[in-house]
């Protein structure tokens, strides 16, 4: 039944990097990957399985990753932990800027909170959490894993296209980072400027 499983994995991932024009290797029970240059960013999709004897029994577990990656030099790094609770807008919570800060753990305080003021960018991040994903962004690069195998196309072809739209949003937003930076007045003092940071996350 769980080779079945597989075999229709496979099958779904075989179609989606038709579809999306990706590379696809079949590496069997161990792991399957998809990568390539998709929708202007460059795409690697991989699944993980992982074995967990429990006494005379065993659990297969799987981890499918998306990584989504920026073309250009990367700012700060925010990582969000989706076990971490916050009110936010899906049902009947409402985001704050504190409490969205509140669930991630950032080497870039400074990047976490001009994220969270952009709406947009919270609400997209919230559905991530809600789905229960772990979010990772560093260097100009999207990390998004779930706990799952993915046994449809449409699923799957979802999985990826989410992450893709995740981390254009953080591109866009990103790239209006202000940074302040220092120039002579007339009098000969320093005069901070804030200017807009053309970088990405």
């Amino acid at each position: 039944m769980k080779w079945r499983h597989w075999e229709k994995s496979a099958s779904a991932w075989r179609e989606v990097a038709d579809h999306c024009g990706l590379h696809f290797w079949d590496r069997g029970v161990a792991a399957q990957q998809l990568e390539g240059g998709y929708r202007g960013y460059d795409v690697q999709v991989s699944t993980e399985t992982f074995r967990m004897d429990q006494g005379r029994y065993a659990d297969i577990h799987y981890v499918t990753t998306c990584v989504v990656k920026a073309l250009e030099p990367a700012l700060g790094e925010v990582w969000m932990d989706p076990r971490e609770p916050y009110a936010h807008e899906i049902g009947a919570w409402k985001a704050t800027t504190k409490s969205f800060a509140a669930a991630f753990r950032r080497n870039d305080v400074g990047i976490t909170r001009w994220l969270a003021d952009d709406p947009e960018v919270r609400l997209v991040m919230e559905r991530v959490q809600a789905a229960g994903d772990n979010l990772t962004l560093r260097h100009g690069e999207l990390r998004r894993s779930r706990g799952h195998l993915f046994v449809s196309f449409g699923d799957l072809l979802t999985f990826i296209n989410t992450s893709i739209d995740v981390a254009a949003k953080i591109d866009s937003r990103a790239r209006q980072f202000p940074v302040e930076t220092t120039q002579e007045g007339e009098a000969g003092e320093e005069v901070v400027v804030s200017v807009s940071n053309n970088a990405v996350w």
